[in-house]
């Protein structure tokens, strides 16, 4: 007897897989053909078909023992013709496959990204094999470590994952692409075995931030060099001396690739500061985009820096109170592609022909930040005339008039979304209120802490009048609006007690105003 098992809905011998079985012990020999492991048919020689689940745990091409026990099936409407030979054994429950286990990991990986909470991510990887590859790998990509605690059972992790893989791939450790150490307060050597292991685990890094006390010069190049697609760098604390620069090499071509550096570290004294900017101004190249470092406080420093990276798009130089404005006029010749400049403190570089140069030479700055800087009106109104591509302006501290801000806000308002007039005392009035409400429709930010000048009901015209205002930040105090509940008749140190009523009825006009929205 020859029995042949066919794929679904042919006629024709099944020729993937399938095996020869002979029966030594018989006269006869019996033949059986498995076909695919998916659902099949039985059929005799003219095509009568019965259908059947085969969920059984045979392999395709697996010979099929002859003692299992058979039973026979036949149709009815064929007669003997139908007869088939089948084995009984047992059906295994169909697993239901809902929707969402069959998302393309492209989708789920959208999803999950959405997903603020850790614990909320752990829970996806245990859903099934497709949500755990993907979980796992969001989960790792950007860990909250909050404490010293969090850090130790991170690390753990990375050793524990590397350790089951031997190190082939890496383990989970791989998996981070931003590492934020700096909500913690690191103290070299007391955590140097766990940068050292962060070093050897993480390899794969494209942003680190690092806040560290005596750090070593040499521990910052191998957490820095360990990662080959580094792109940003970020570290503040306390830098440790070191000897001689002939061993940093790493260090060095490592940030010549970086595209974003923000060092702000102190030194013992500032020697060690000038010689950590001299090492980066020297080392960094093209690939530049933003740059913020303390210590590059000198025109030299500053240059080679611009002069080395031609794309540079943010610059921050606050508080570098030795930087003319030859720097600026370098600026507008060989930094075409900048968009941000954060110039505060500054008070020697800011001058009116300086930014003049500097708008005109940078036709796309958006932002600008010249707090705290003494260029006064002729500033301002070097701003008004050339500023068209500011969006965000800063000018909190400055010593300007009232006329020389009702210019510059009546010609650049429209166009800005930012803007910080705070600790300019005497300059900022009623007029200047209601001027900032009427040019400046678009503000979705505005500083005017420090303005003790300002009433009641010009303030609220100004918030009525500005309807995409989101954060405002007005007059300080000991408690958020100025005065605690309850608190009248307590003098404060810089009004009075005018100035703590007058507060009082701002934090009211405020809330009402939200209470209305």
């Amino acid at each position: 007897m020859d029995i042949t098992m066919f794929p679904p809905l042919t006629g024709k011998p099944a020729t993937l897989g399938g095996g020869l079985l002979a029966n030594s012990q018989g006269a006869s020999a019996k033949t059986i053909h498995l076909a695919s492991p998916r659902r099949g048919s039985v059929s005799s020689e003219d095509e009568g078909y019965g259908s059947w689940e085969d969920t059984s745990p045979l392999k395709k091409g697996m010979p099929l023992p002859l003692d299992l026990p058979f039973t026979v099936e036949s149709d009815p409407t064929r007669g003997d013709l139908a007869a088939a030979a089948i084995p009984s054994l047992p059906l295994r429950p169909r697993k239901r496959i809902t929707i969402a286990a069959r998302f393309l990991p492209e989708l789920l990986r959208i999803v999950f990204e959405y997903l603020e909470s850790q614990c909320t991510l752990a829970a996806c990887t245990r859903v099934n094999t497709n949500w755990s590859a993907v979980a796992t790998a969001e989960l790792w990509h950007h860990p909250d470590l909050a404490s010293e605690a969090a850090l130790d059972l991170f690390v753990k992790g990375c050793v524990r994952s590397r350790a089951r893989t031997q190190g082939i791939s890496g383990g989970n450790g791989v998996l981070v692409r931003y590492l934020d150490l700096g909500k913690l307060r690191l103290h070299e050597p007391t955590h140097n075995h766990l940068l050292r292991t962060l070093a050897i685990t993480c390899t794969e890094l494209r942003t680190l931030k690092l806040w560290c006390e005596h750090l070593d010069i040499r521990t910052l190049q191998r957490l820095a060099a360990a990662s080959p697609r580094l792109e940003g760098l970020a570290v503040a604390g306390h830098l440790g001396p070191w000897r001689t620069d002939s061993r940093l090499t790493p260090l060095r071509t490592t940030l010549s690739r970086l595209r974003v550096v923000q060092i702000d570290v102190g030194f013992d004294g500032d020697i060690g500061r000038a010689r950590l900017a001299d090492l980066v101004a020297a080392s960094v190249s093209t690939p530049l985009r933003s740059f913020r470092m303390a210590g590059a406080d000198r025109d030299a420093r500053v240059l080679a820096l611009v002069t080395a990276t031609p794309n540079i798009q943010t610059l921050r130089l606050g508080w570098a109170s030795t930087l003319t404005d030859a720097t600026l006029h370098t600026l507008a010749i060989t930094a075409p592609s900048l968009t941000t400049l954060d110039l505060r403190g500054c008070a020697r570089a800011v001058t009116a022909p300086a930014i003049t140069a500097l708008l005109r030479g940078c036709p796309r700055l958006a932002e600008l930040d010249i707090s705290f800087t003494t260029g006064a009106d002729p500033v301002a109104r070097a701003i008004a005339e050339n500023g068209h591509s500011l969006h965000t302006l800063i000018m909190g501290g400055c010593t300007n008039t009232e006329s020389a801000l009702l210019a510059l806000l009546h010609a650049r308002g429209a166009a800005l979304r930012v803007l910080s007039v705070a600790w300019m005392l005497t300059a900022v009035t009623d007029t200047v209120v209601r001027a900032v409400g009427a040019c400046c429709p678009r503000l979705v930010r505005l500083d005017m802490r420090g303005c003790n000048n300002v009433g009641e009901t010009a303030l609220g015209e100004m918030l009525g009048a500005l309807s995409e205002l989101k954060t405002f930040k007005c007059m300080e105090g000991p408690a958020g609006w100025g005065v605690p509940e309850g608190g009248e008749g307590v003098e404060d140190p810089q009004g009075g007690v005018e100035v703590v009523a007058r507060r009082r009825a701002l934090r009211a006009l405020l809330r009402s105003l939200a209470g209305s929205d």
